[in-house]
């Protein structure tokens, strides 16, 4: 199934997105000093960057409850959903049963799912200034991507050639500092660490 392109849920006209992680005094000072990189690729991380809250949990909460699954395989993934919370499933293993649960729907049905949800039920949830910076990287032809897997962030930051933490959590915060990386929070997020003196 080809992706969705982020831009749609972020109200922006290109197709594709990845991120970027970040922190300065406001959103304005850091939105310049991203674009005055003028990067040609940026790549953003999803959840906690470019909007708050898991959107693969919310997504799955709402597809149970609105019956976009039958109701025997619903109940059959809440209560493996428990387990997981519980810490008897790994994270990859419920990853690859939440997608595999839609086997045999046709993809069009999925599709129409994620939009509503995207379209309806999502939209509050994205930081206005990530959607701007993403809106205005794509119109100066920057390709941007988004990618969603949080264990892998210090790895993706290393590797960009101008590295921002968005909205990090402590442990990625600190890794952050230590590095002389910028580091972000989105209007109203807050840190979760000491703050520096």
């Amino acid at each position: 199934m080809a992706p969705a392109p982020i831009s749609r849920y972020l109200g922006i006209s290109a197709t594709a997105a990845i991120g970027i992680k970040l922190q300065t005094d406001s959103a304005a000072s850091f939105l310049d000093s991203v674009l005055r990189l003028q990067p040609r690729v940026a790549a953003f991380d999803c959840d906690g960057t470019l909007w708050s809250g898991d959107v693969g949990e919310g997504f799955f909460d709402w597809e149970l409850k609105q019956g976009v699954v039958p109701e025997a395989i619903a109940t059959s993934m809440r209560a493996r959903y428990a387990d997981y919370k519980a810490g008897k499933v790994s994270e990859d293993d419920m990853c690859g049963e939440m997608v595999t649960m839609h086997r045999g729907m046709p993809e069009s049905a999925l599709l129409r799912a994620t939009t509503d949800y995207f379209e309806n039920s999502f939209p509050g949830h994205i930081f206005p200034e990530m959607r701007d910076l993403v809106a205005r990287l794509q119109q100066g032809g920057c390709d941007v991507w988004a990618v969603s897997s949080s264990r892998w962030d210090t790895e993706m930051l290393a590797m960009a050639k101008h590295a921002f933490a968005v909205n990090p959590n402590p442990d990625l915060e600190a890794i952050a500092r230590a590095r002389n990386w910028t580091i972000y929070f989105p209007d109203g997020t807050f840190p979760v660490g000491p703050m520096p003196e």
